[in-house]
Order: C-alpha cells, then structure tokens, then sequence
C-alpha cells in the first residue's frame, strides 16, 4: 500500500477514515522492517513524517498571524489568557487531529526503521584497497559479503561533497561483476583485474566495504553501505 505526498487531505478529511488508512500502510511498512528489508520503505516513510512536520508547522505559523484577544484576566497573579479571534473551522480541525496522530505514529514506527539502520551502520566498516590517489571521488567499491561468501564490484563517482539527511545519497554507482569470497579473490586481485578490463582511469582508488550481515542485499545492505561510504569519502574529502 503507498500513501500519496498530500493523502491526508485526499478524500474526506474524517479522522476514523484517515486513521485506518494509515494504520494499514504503517502495518505494512512495520512487516517490510521485521523482514529487514528496509528501501525503499524507510526513505518513503521518513518524507511523508517531514511532510507532516512541515505542515504542522505551517498551519501553526497561519494561525499566529491572526489577531487575538482578551479571554480572561487574573490581576492577582498578572496572567493574561489570549483566544483567536479567527477560529479553525470543523474541518481544519479535523485535519489537525488527523496530522497530529499521524506524526506520532509514523514518528514511532520511523524510529524502529532507524534503530534498525544504525545497527546495520555498526556492523559496517569501510577500508581502502592499497595506496590510493588524494581526492578520490571516483573509483571502485567492493562490497564484501561474508554471509553469502561473495564480493560484489561496483564504479562509483561522488557527485557532491554534502551527505543529506533524507536518504538522498550523492554517490552514482555501477555494477560490474561478482566474485567468490575466498583466499584467490583478494581485494588488491580484484582490483587489478577491474583495471586491467574495464578501467578508464589512471590509478583509479578502490576501497572495500565489509559486513557478515545476512540480509537482504538490494533492499538493505546495498543502500545502507551505499549511505556509508558517501560519508567516509566525504569526511576524507
């Protein structure tokens, strides 16, 4: 089930309605996290909870521009209590209810998908391959999956220094080939062997990412290492 960018003024801006529909998508992106299966889930729920955020925002700052009034007054203890005096009608209160419980739910379920990314991150560690060029925003990833005993080879070029925080990685990778993890596959083999056929850089760098995680490549770990590297060649920058 996918939500659309604006589903929670789509339709009938009713609360019970609303609430259901994304109970029923946050079920499914809650069984795609046990399954560790984390894209693009993960990067679909993180932009729907900031567009909420912005939203909430927003209608807040509307609402501090109208005028207010006097309610009450407590001379005794010098308190002041304000009112607007342009209220929200039924029905944007109805939406404010519907935003409000839809950012702590997604908020709870967000922060399930992340704990599980930063375990993932841990388990991660990323090293160059013999003595590379300064500034290596080009090059080859090998990713070295202990689980399945596999290298997996990939060019890749850093397209900007800044890593952004909605899963948007700034690095552009290819992949090229695969090869059993043992004694012979080296990663400095490996790396010669991408020179020799397919290189059209000089000296190109290369660096492996290894993890023995067992989990789903091209859903989770292939991103997540994807994230990773992007900040280690930009830290290195």
């Amino acid at each position: 089930m996918a939500l659309s960018e604006n589903w929670f003024v789509e339709g009938s801006i009713d609360f019970e309605m609303q609430k259901y529909r994304l109970l029923a998508y946050l079920q499914e992106i809650e069984s795609s996290f046990a399954e560790q299966r984390l894209y693009p889930p993960l990067r679909e729920l993180r932009r729907h909870y900031l567009g909420l955020q912005h939203f909430i925002k927003s209608k807040a700052q509307l609402n501090g521009r109208f005028p207010q009034r006097i309610s009450a007054l407590n001379l005794a203890n010098g308190r002041i209590r304000w009112e607007q005096i342009v209220k929200d009608d039924s029905a944007m209160e109805e939406l404010g209810e519907i935003t409000s419980y839809a950012a702590g739910r997604m908020r709870n379920t967000l922060d399930n998908g992340t704990s599980i990314y930063e375990a993932i991150v841990r388990q991660m560690a990323v090293e160059p391959v013999g003595i590379n060029p300064p500034g290596s925003r080009q090059g080859y990833l090998l990713l070295r999956l202990s689980s399945i005993r596999e290298t997996r080879a990939y060019s890749y070029y850093l397209t900007q220094l800044e890593v952004r925080a909605d899963d948007a990685s700034p690095l552009s990778l290819r992949y090229l080939g695969s090869w059993p993890l043992n004694l012979v596959n080296t990663p400095n083999a490996i790396k010669l062997e991408l020179i020799r056929k397919a290189s059209a850089l000089h000296s190109p760098a290369a660096f492996t990412l290894e993890t023995s995680l067992k989990m789903p490549v091209e859903e989770t770990l292939l991103p997540v290492a994807t994230q990773v590297f992007s900040r280690y060649l930009a830290a290195s920058a």
